[in-house]
């Protein structure tokens, strides 16, 4: 499957080799047949332990989710990253240098202090697939 186009004027995605459209109604949040992850990904280094006074930094040396959003229906599947427990409605994780469930579990911890990544995970339902089509991306 390729994306032909990102978006149009009739607000759907066209998918080369297959005659039908995905658009965005698809993705909302209850009934829809997608869900897009979107995950701010860094490592938990001494710095940032430094910076909340070094007590209880359990993350340190871990890659961590520091936000997340979900649009569309995030029952259909989890992050591949982690599902962190505490996070506010902008997006942002709380306690991620001291809260386990924040850590992005099968994530490389190369990333130097201060660097992040971004994640982006689409799983969309398929009655080809038996079940449905999963991909990710890192920017």
């Amino acid at each position: 499957m390729r994306i032909e186009r990102v978006a149009n004027p009739n607000d759907h995605f066209g998918f080369g080799g297959e005659r039908q459209n995905f658009g965005v109604k698809h993705f909302r949040a209850a009934g829809g047949k997608g869900v897009l992850i979107l995950s701010k990904i860094r490592v938990v280094h001494d710095s940032d332990c430094l910076a909340l006074g070094g007590a209880n930094c359990i993350n340190k040396g871990y890659a961590v989710v520091t936000q997340r959003f979900v649009i569309g229906t995030k029952t259909l599947r989890p992050s591949s990253f982690g599902t962190p427990t505490a996070i506010d409605s902008t997006g942002n994780v709380h306690n991620w240098a001291t809260d386990p469930s924040a850590r992005a579990e099968d994530f490389p911890a190369n990333l130097k202090s201060g660097e992040f990544t971004y994640a982006a995970e689409c799983y969309l339902t398929s009655q080809e697939s038996r079940g449905g089509v999963y991909s990710r991306a890192m920017f």
